[in-house]
């Protein structure tokens, strides 16, 4: 009888499977499955596909809009949109196409981290879902006062000290002039908080309600400062501070940016410039370059970047009108992608690796969060309470 491969061989080698098989292998036993899901399995599984570009799908999300203006795609005017569904392809192949429901009605993708995707519909409600273990959660309802002419933004990212997923939702009343309340939720407490530094109260302003990108441990914001130029505002997830970062051209007040993700990059394109930047070094302005500058017919569209492909010669776009196509970055022309996925309605695409990452609440840190909300409750006063005598 031959023996059995070592653990450690055996751990390396599941690393390397997609979920799909791993979901499958994790019903043959208890230990099986207490291997597959563990937090360090977990871990170690999504490390391994970042780092050799592999289980990577692009999800499409039909937003079933009809006969919207093309500046819709990318959040150059406010979007309402009605059910959604999401489709999964294979990123190398651009085949097996697999489309789900989406857990909110009349939602809109706010983004999307570690396999796992994070929806708002336009009455409040705020869901996580991974596509590839088919898990959603629906959060905790949020006190939703505000009225169509509010302001509101959300970013969806990972909190590195504290092993968390976090939402953000930036408010800016219609009669306000700046943003006047930030709420973030975490997932391991299954609870909103009031963000009460300085960055509850940020001098700037929402324009075009961008939803925020998430890179390098942050979320970031196309904002608009007090003399109406288009900055880019870094959200601390662990401390609830912010930092504007340096722009690769100057500030002007006829630009608006939009912001991606873009090969693990903060991605910047300035509507109207016919260019794609991204800051390869973190924080420093030197580190913006120019990956594209488009010309002739292709300056007529608005594009956005969405990945490299597998060998990196090509890029995958986004036009305004929906349609994607590969860049070629030798000859810089385009090829336009067929996809029977494509709808008739608006969609948006992004490029996401598939993850095992559990979508459940850490029951001590809920707990907590209830005994913290409880004790403001105890100690705000009470209305209508006597004043004591002298």
């Amino acid at each position: 009888m031959g023996k059995e491969l070592p653990a450690v061989i055996m751990s390396d080698i599941f690393c390397r499977l997609p979920v799909k098989s791993l979901l499958r292998f994790s019903c043959l036993s208890k230990q099986m499955y207490s291997k597959i899901q563990s937090p360090d399995f977990i871990k170690r599984q999504q490390t391994q596909s970042l780092k050799s570009n592999i289980n990577n799908s692009l999800i499409i999300t039909d937003v079933n809009v009809d006969a919207m203006m093309p500046a819709l795609l990318f959040g150059l005017l406010d979007l309402q949109p009605t059910p959604a569904n999401i489709t999964s392809l294979h990123f190398d192949s651009m085949d097996c196409l697999v489309t789900l429901r989406n857990p909110l009605l009349r939602s809109k993708l706010v983004g999307a981290c570690n396999g796992i995707l994070c929806f708002h519909s336009y009455d409040g409600n705020v869901a996580l879902f991974n596509f590839a273990t088919r898990k959603h959660r629906i959060m905790p309802a949020l006190h939703f006062d505000l009225v169509h002419t509010d302001y509101v933004v959300y970013g969806f990212g990972y909190d590195h000290t504290a092993d968390d997923y976090i939402v953000v939702r930036l408010v800016q009343r219609s009669q306000a002039r700046f943003i006047q309340e930030v709420t973030v939720y975490s997932l391991k407490a299954n609870a909103w908080r009031k963000v009460t530094t300085k960055a509850a109260g940020m001098p700037f302003s929402i324009e075009d309600r961008r939803m925020g990108v998430y890179a390098n441990g942050k979320l970031h914001f196309a904002l608009v400062d007090k003399t109406g130029c288009s900055v880019v505002v870094a959200f601390d997830l662990g401390f609830d501070t912010y930092k504007l970062l340096p722009l690769p051209v100057a500030k002007e007040k006829s630009i608006s940016l939009v912001l991606s993700l873009f090969n693990g990059w903060l991605c910047m394109c300035p509507v109207g410039s016919n260019s794609v930047w991204v800051m390869k070094e973190y924080g420093v302005k030197g580190s913006w370059t120019k990956i594209i500058s488009f010309e002739g017919e292709l300056a007529r569209e608005f594009w956005c970047p969405v990945a490299y492909s597998l060998n990196g010669d090509k890029v995958l776009l986004q036009a305004t009108h929906r349609n994607f196509y590969w860049y070629d970055l030798t000859n810089k022309d385009v090829e336009e992608i067929e996809m029977s996925v494509i709808s008739p309605h608006l969609c948006f695409g992004v490029v996401v690796v598939d993850s095992l990452v559990s979508l459940k609440s850490n029951k001590k840190k809920v707990q907590d969060m209830q005994k913290m909300n409880l004790a403001q409750e105890a100690n705000k006063p009470k209305k209508g309470a006597a004043k004591k005598k002298g």
